[in-house]
C-alpha cells in the first residue's frame, strides 16, 4: 500500500538500544501455546503480534486471546479496515 501511495511508510535504519531479536515460531495452533507465549512476552514487558489469515474470523480469535490472557490489551488490524479505523 505504501508503494502506491495509499499509506505512509517509515523505515527504522538502526535498531533501538538493547533491542532483542524477533522470535518467530511456526507450530500447531493450541490455546495453551498461545497463552504461554503471550504471558512470557508480557512478563518481560514485550509486545506480541499474532497473525491470523482470515478477516472473517479475526475477531473471534481476538476474543479468544482476550479470554486466555485477560491482562493483555488486544487490538485488531486488517486490510479491509479504512484508514481512520486503522489509525485508531
Amino acid at each position: 500500500m505504501s508503494l502506491v501511495g495509499l499509506r505512509d511508510m517509515s523505515v527504522i535504519e538502526t535498531p533501538p538500544k538493547d533491542r532483542l531479536a524477533i522470535q518467530t515460531v511456526v507450530a500447531p495452533f493450541t490455546e495453551s501455546l498461545v497463552r504461554r507465549a503471550i504471558e512470557e512476552e508480557l512478563a518481560r514487558d514485550g509486545q506480541v503480534f499474532l497473525v491470523h489469515n482470515r478477516v472473517e474470523t479475526i475477531y473471534s480469535i481476538a476474543a479468544m486471546v482476550n479470554q486466555l490472557v485477560p491482562k493483555a490489551r488486544v487490538v485488531v488490524g486488517h486490510g479491509q479496515m479504512n484508514e481512520k479505523e486503522l489509525e485508531t
